[in-house]
């Protein structure tokens, strides 16, 4: 199933979309007119809603539902399963907001959830990570900065844990690299500000929980070395060569190495 920028179809029909909003970073919540919320059912219920939102004003077909819901093992009742979830949902929706209509749509041989512009976290985030990286390389970084720290602090974490269809752990393995990328790209920006001493923390955290980013790692040592801790700088540089050397196999990087002896270097002046 594709993840891709939603594109609204201008014949989608968007007064059913009107009033609702939908949150996929973290906790998956629907409301409606700000006032009143979408009860959510069970789990296939929830990874349903999470896979046409994925590719909302798109058509998600019967066979990419199944697909993402039971991956290779699909019980025989699979076809008539996802009929029966869009049925509730759309029966749930309307209740919500006292329409005749919801915003999921029957098209062709599959389903269309429509999504009006700014409804759903995700492209909102998306929007803004693209603004903050034009401000971070057009000579405006500290604005870039502001922009991506609050669009990533709105961003509550992993995408439904509990779940465990495909669509919605591919889903997770996606939002995450995003999200990291997006982190990366402004510690780099507040590197080059001169932020290091206050980066040496949060990166410390960051290497932990993802050992094998090459950046992160990267990121800690300059911010190491620039607040006058050069000896933990090569030491993190030491234990990411050893954990490249055991776990996979290989040596760092020639950018890794580089920087490795321009941290020798600096202690040797």
């Amino acid at each position: 199933m594709a993840v891709g920028k939603s594109v609204m179809d201008p014949a989608a029909g968007r007064d059913c979309a009107d009033g609702w909003s939908y949150f996929l970073l973290g906790s998956l919540r629907v409301e409606f007119a700000r006032t009143r919320w979408l009860s959510l059912g069970p789990p296939q219920e929830r990874a349903m809603l999470i896979a046409l939102l994925l590719d909302a004003n798109r058509v998600v077909t019967v066979d990419q539902l199944v697909e993402g819901l039971w991956d290779d093992e699909p019980p025989t009742s699979a076809r008539a399963r996802v009929q029966d979830l869009i049925s509730r949902l759309r029966r749930k929706m309307c209740e919500v907001s006292e329409r005749i209509a919801s915003p999921i749509q029957t098209v062709g041989a599959g389903y269309r959830i429509v999504v009006g512009a700014g409804q759903l976290d995700l492209d909102r985030a998306r929007n803004q990570i693209g603004s903050a990286r034009v401000l971070l390389t057009g000579g405006q970084p500290l604005s870039g900065v502001r922009l991506m720290r609050a669009t990533l602090q709105d961003w509550e974490g992993t995408v439904q844990p509990e779940l465990t269809a495909p669509i919605v752990r591919r889903a997770d393995t996606w939002l995450s690299e995003l999200r990291l990328a997006a982190m990366e790209d402004c510690i780099d920006a507040e590197l080059s500000l001169s932020q290091h001493q206050r980066l040496v923390p949060e990166l410390v955290d960051l290497v932990q929980r993802h050992p094998l980013r090459e950046k992160l790692r990267a990121a800690l040592m300059i911010a190491l070395a620039k607040s006058g801790r050069v000896a933990d700088a090569l030491l993190v540089y030491n234990d990411w060569r050893h954990l490249l050397v055991t776990e996979l196999g290989v040596e760092p990087t020639p950018r890794m190495r580089e920087l490795h002896t321009s941290i020798l270097d600096w202690q040797e002046r």
